[in-house]
């Protein structure tokens, strides 16, 4: 899992973009390890962005769509 913290001014956010592996252990240890040190760092709100399968599999931990990325080939 590849996570950082985006700042910008009045808002901290954790922001999960690369995850592989087993995904009970994410789901189970590496997610809440992520979200805890998100809390840590006194981050509002964390985004995962990845495939259309994490927004059903996340969806029972409180995860729901926030928007849509298009992206497009230069």
């Amino acid at each position: 899992m590849v996570a950082l913290i985006e700042t910008d001014p009045g808002d901290r956010r954790l922001v999960i973009w690369l995850a592989g592996g087993n995904r009970e252990e994410i789901e189970t240890t590496m997610l809440p390890m992520a979200e805890a040190w998100g809390r840590q760092n006194r981050c509002r709100r964390a985004l995962v962005i990845g495939r259309a399968g994490w927004e059903r599999t996340l969806k029972s931990q409180g995860y729901a769509p926030m928007a849509r990325i298009i992206a497009k080939d230069l």
